[in-house]
């Protein structure tokens, strides 16, 4: 029988299997490998069917290591886990697919085993679980007792690949997401929870006192944004043409709000001349342009006087 040798000047290749004691995982995997797995119960058969962008890191920390410290998103993969040992659960590769293939296969699996864990009835997607009041009850206090190195251990662990927006084109995504809720609309209700939870304290910029050089980056950056998008800064004057046409008592308060912070504090009010004056210098197309529409309004308020001057007239001849 032939002995194995070594090679002089080479040196072996490192094996990239996970230690015995995880009893979970039965394979060796490559790294960043992506694809469809399986977790089955020797017991009884049950399997629970699963992604991954990379599947050694989510059999190591998003199960292993939750299943252990008993804090498993899955809660029937948790409960069995619990009564019949980890070592019942075997981590079996379906399939190795491309990161733009995942969910396709993985439905595809979902159709296959109709006893499953899984929570989800859709694979890679949340569509049709529901919470119970309890458990909502639950994560609401969960929320509420995060300490500053709790949030800190969330930030560490969201980072790089294990970020679900890892590779993901977010201006894409966002278009995306904008172009549906053009599409469907957003409900007055809807617009006014929104509105209540994003006033007062609980606005992010609420008590905060910005520096002229912060409000400066922030008007910059505002003015190069709504110039790449024009588009939505036509959507935004034509939302704000509808609102005071349907609201013209809010466009009152608003006016003699103003009215009465300016004269509380004149230096705002110098502040904000020199900074249109500054603004017409350098575009004078908008000075025109608001020229245009100031008499424009000028004319409309005009007729419309004349109009109530002619109508009561009418009314006293009468």
């Amino acid at each position: 029988m032939m002995k194995r040798t070594t090679v002089p000047g080479k040196l072996k290749p490192k094996r990239t299997t996970i230690p015995k004691r995880q009893k979970l995982l039965r394979t060796t995997l490559p790294r960043k490998a992506s694809g469809i797995y399986r977790i089955r119960s020797i017991i009884n058969g049950k399997v629970y069917v699963g992604s991954a962008v990379n599947l050694r890191d989510r059999i190591n920390q998003g199960h292993i290591w939750r299943l252990k410290k008993q804090k498993h998103d899955n809660c029937h993969l948790q409960n069995h886990c619990n009564k019949y040992g980890i070592e019942d659960l075997v981590f079996e590769i379906l399939e190795f697919c491309p990161k733009e293939k995942l969910i396709e296969r993985e439905k595809y699996y979902f159709s296959i085993y109709p006893d499953k864990f899984n929570i989800s009835p859709v694979a890679g997607s949340q569509l049709g679980m529901k919470h119970t009041e309890e458990t909502k009850a639950k994560m609401r206090e969960a929320h509420k007792n995060r300490t500053p190195e709790m949030n800190k251990h969330h930030a560490e662990t969201m980072k790089g690949e294990r970020n679900p927006m890892f590779g993901k084109d977010r201006k894409e995504l966002m278009k995306k997401v904008r172009a549906i809720q053009l599409e469907n609309g957003v409900s007055e209700e809807t617009r006014r929870r929104m509105s209540v939870s994003r006033s007062g304290e609980r606005n992010h910029n609420y008590g905060k006192d910005f520096s002229k050089e912060t409000k400066a980056k922030m008007s910059e950056s505002k003015k190069e944004w709504f110039k790449n998008h024009p588009e939505y800064a036509v959507e935004l004057q034509e939302k704000y043409k509808k609102f005071w046409a349907e609201h013209p008592e809010a466009r009152t308060a608003m006016s003699e709000k103003k009215k009465a912070h300016f004269i509380e504090h004149p230096e705002k009010l110098k502040f904000m001349s020199e900074r249109t004056k500054k603004y017409y210098e350098d575009y004078p197309e908008a000075r025109t342009l608001a020229s245009e529409k100031a008499k424009e309004g000028w004319r409309n308020r005009k007729e419309a006087k004349l109009l109530e001057i002619k109508t009561n007239l009418k009314r006293t001849k009468i």
